[in-house]
């Protein structure tokens, strides 16, 4: 792998489908279990990038959007992950553009 370099100058985060959850077929409502193992972000990074073979050359720009959704194998009984606290993510898709 060449040397990179990149300098990100905007990130935007949207949460997307933060209700679509299966149905609790004794209630008739979401369960938060599904709530919480359904939620996904689309993520979108844009800035400048430098690919080059030594540490000179020309800066291209960049943009980059990926949605990422839980890990559910990695998802504890009450929403945390195995490993410790917080959530362990996996990018369901991705689109990075380079501008030559």
């Amino acid at each position: 792998m060449p040397y990179t370099y990149f300098d990100v100058q905007s990130l935007n985060p949207h949460v997307i489908n933060p209700n679509v959850a299966h149905l609790d077929s004794q209630k008739g409502q979401p369960s938060k279990k599904d709530l919480e193992q359904n939620v996904s972000v689309l993520v979108q990074v844009s800035g400048s990038v430098r690919l080059v073979e030594r540490k000179e050359g020309p800066i291209r720009a960049f943009s980059d959007t990926f949605v990422l959704v839980p890990n559910k194998e990695d998802v504890g009984a009450k929403g945390k992950a195995k490993s410790g606290e917080g959530r362990s993510w996996l990018i369901q898709s991705q689109n990075f553009r380079f501008v030559v």
